[in-house]
């Protein structure tokens, strides 16, 4: 039997990357022609995965923000995600989904990731089937904003994602639709239907239901499958200086903030500071050196990557920045959680990792008092219980059928 094409759409980091590359593997291997687009950065981790690759973006306008010029005027991350993430692609992402179409004769089926808008708006001007992932229920719940569009998320706010989202991409449609120019100049037939957002669209959430159920106000057709946890079954060595470490004391914390790396050495410090205070080894894992505090211990080694699956089991605890997939493997290892959230989707992440009993919450403005909190959560009974019973759940964690399922029925001749 004939499987779907599928083309998917990452617009984003790494950890934007990492469901995508997992939802792309999962089809595979139930027999689809599949094809991720994404930042030209990402092409070698893609293709290594046996997934063809389409690239929408190069590594100077993700080198601007990520961590380059588009920080340094303060104007927040917002707008440099607008700016130099999210508007560079849509041109290319709209043009390849259809060229996708065109290539497979409207039978194919278009996955893009939440800051995809391109490729959301091609498929709806051209009537294909369309899935949206959303990684983390940040980017569904209903919540009144409390800010102005292109405001950065600071650590605490209850902000929206689903609304500031969908008002960035009704901004952007509009904008463009009206001039006709910009990136998305000769495109002007996506623009015909008046408006971006559509109440009848699929949704997937790549999270389970005990993590975050959804409330009235998230979308209508939306279907939580779990978490993809891309490197789980996947046996990659340890790096020998990470073996001999792990053997020469008492198992270590473990420290990561992240691809975007703003307020890094902060982070890194106040980590730090919690692990000498409490007599612990740390091990920190960062791409960016030149972010990381000038005085680190004798004790900590650093290194730029790791499999978490693999690595994870071996530490006590893990400080970091409340990404969703790092909050999973952590769940998943049964460790305890300090989560000290720096912007985004981060804060509403740590909130519901707070409220399951995996750990505790230090907004960065307040992380002097991260030594504190952190002494409290390595003896706390109750998190220890808690991060006992997560590693259980975790345990009977496989999304993959179920993800696999919503997919297929979402192509309209697949529909039982």
């Amino acid at each position: 039997m004939t499987r779907t094409p599928v083309l998917l759409s990452c617009v984003g980091t790494m950890g934007d990357l990492m469901p995508v590359l997992a939802t792309g593997r999962l089809l595979i291997g139930a027999g689809h022609e599949v094809e991720i687009m994404a930042n030209e950065v990402f092409r070698s981790a893609i293709e290594a995965s046996g997934i063809a690759f389409h690239a929408i973006g190069g590594r100077a306008e993700f080198d601007a923000f990520v961590g380059g010029a588009a920080w340094q005027d303060r104007d927040s991350g917002w707008a440099a995600f607008l700016r130099e993430g999210i508007r560079p692609c849509l041109a290319p992402a709209a043009r390849r989904v259809e060229e996708f179409a065109a290539l497979h004769k409207d039978r194919c089926l278009i996955v893009p990731n939440n800051y995809s808008y391109g490729a959301r708006w091609a498929a709806r001007a051209h009537g294909l089937p369309l899935v949206n992932l959303a990684i983390q229920p940040g980017m569904l719940r209903g919540m009144e904003p409390s800010q102005q569009l292109g405001k950065d998320l600071l650590p605490g706010e209850k902000v929206s994602y689903w609304r500031a989202m969908r008002a960035a991409e009704d901004y952007l449609f509009h904008t463009y639709g009206r001039t006709g120019g910009g990136p998305t100049a000769g495109l002007g037939h996506l623009f015909q239907d008046g408006g971006p957002n559509k109440s009848d669209e699929n949704f997937i959430g790549l999270f389970p239901y005990w993590f975050e159920r959804p409330g009235d106000d998230w979308p209508a057709h939306l279907h939580l499958s779990g978490f993809p946890l891309i490197d789980i079954g996947i046996v990659v060595p340890l790096a020998p200086e990470v073996e001999a470490f792990l053997k020469a004391g008492a198992p270590p914390v473990a420290l990561f903030c992240g691809s975007f790396m703003q307020e890094a050495t902060l982070f890194f410090q106040r980590g730090l500071d919690a692990c000498r205070a409490n007599g612990r080894r740390s091990l920190i894992i960062s791409r960016y050196p030149e972010d990381l505090p000038a005085d680190l211990p004798d004790d900590c080694l650093v290194v730029a990557q790791a499999p978490f699956s693999q690595l994870l089991p071996h530490f006590c605890a893990i400080i970091h920045h409340g990404g969703i997939g790092t909050i999973a493997q952590s769940m998943a290892a049964g460790l305890p959680q300090l989560v000290i959230p720096l912007r985004f989707e981060q804060p509403d992440n740590a909130a519901c990792m707070q409220r399951l009993g995996a750990g505790r919450v230090v907004p960065l403005a307040n992380s002097d008092q991260a030594t504190e909190v952190f002494s409290d959560i390595l003896v706390d009974p109750e998190i220890q219980n808690a991060r006992i019973g997560l590693a259980d759940r975790m345990a009977n964690n496989n999304p993959f059928h179920k993800t696999a399922e919503i997919l297929r029925k979402a192509v309209p001749n697949n529909r039982s």
